[in-house]
């Protein structure tokens, strides 16, 4: 038997669509694979996109045949329900280097920019817990606070040596 080339996408598929590790086992099927993980690959499709995709499609049809060829279906839906948006994806950057700012400067710099007190903004102060992206109820409450967080890192920014 012939050791076949590595094809990161057929094995993610085989790992994550059938459950078990288990591939195609007729003809037919394994058409409609080949069929799908073509068009995933002519559309650029990456080992990692097809995780968050088969992870969507499985939340999304419980209970329905998942191969390529049905990822593929629907594949910009998923890929777009999959990934977060890049607004979110910055605020979590930027975050991060928020609670690294010691409390007493976190208030000092919100004082600067004229934010209210910062129990009624929706930046998480220092030391509270991890403040996930999706407690945010709209894309706009992000993007006010990403744009409240540039403002006050920027300040931040230019005070250090």
């Amino acid at each position: 038997m012939t050791k076949r080339k590595p094809d990161p996408l057929w094995d993610v598929a085989v790992e994550l669509c059938n459950g078990g590790g288990a591939g195609p086992i007729t003809q037919s099927e394994r058409g409609k694979w080949n069929k799908g993980l073509k068009e995933l690959r002519d559309a650029g499709a990456t080992p990692e996109q097809l995780r968050a995709a088969i992870a969507v499609y499985k939340r999304r049809n419980k209970g329905c045949a998942c191969n390529p060829l049905a990822i593929a279906g629907q594949w910009g839906k998923l890929l777009a329900e999959g990934r977060p948006s890049i607004a979110r994806t910055a605020f979590i950057d930027l975050l991060a280097r928020w609670h690294d700012i010691p409390l007493a400067k976190q208030h000092e710099l919100a004082s600067q920019i004229s934010l209210p007190p910062l129990s009624q903004t929706m930046i998480p102060q220092a030391g509270t817990p991890n403040f996930p992206a999706e407690n945010f109820a709209t894309p706009y409450m992000v993007s006010e606070s990403l744009f409240l967080l540039r403002q006050a890192l920027a300040l931040w920014d230019k005070e250090q040596p």
